[in-house]
């Protein structure tokens, strides 16, 4: 995944807790455009950058890949919003729903 920054001071991030193989925290540096590996990025670091997506301060040049199947993701956002998505839809285009609606793919769901 890449973002970048839109701000001229760093933005820093910390890790959640009980989450291993993570760093502590992550800085983005002003104005840079930095690369993260996606597994990082979506279990560490995504929602806690998500504030300053939104305000705008960061902006996602290339979104990660989340390692959910397409029956998770579909199962995620029916969990967690309520929305029934059709199936027949590529994992790309049912990950770019699931980002709009706020839907937290860092963690797997049951496919039931």
């Amino acid at each position: 995944m890449k973002i970048q920054s839109k701000v001229e001071h760093n933005i820093s991030f910390f890790a959640p807790n009980g989450v291993a193989g993570l760093p502590g925290y992550l800085t983005i540096i002003a104005g840079a455009t930095h690369e993260f590996d996606d597994n990082i990025w979506i279990k560490g670091f995504a929602s806690a950058a998500a504030d300053a997506i939104h305000a705008g301060q960061l902006v996602i040049l290339e979104e990660p890949v989340t390692q959910l199947t397409v029956k998770q993701i579909t199962a995620a956002i029916k969990d967690q919003v309520g929305v029934t998505i059709d199936a027949k839809k590529t994992k790309s285009e049912l990950q770019a729903i699931a980002g709009k609606l706020g839907v937290d793919l860092s963690q797997p769901v049951s496919e039931d």
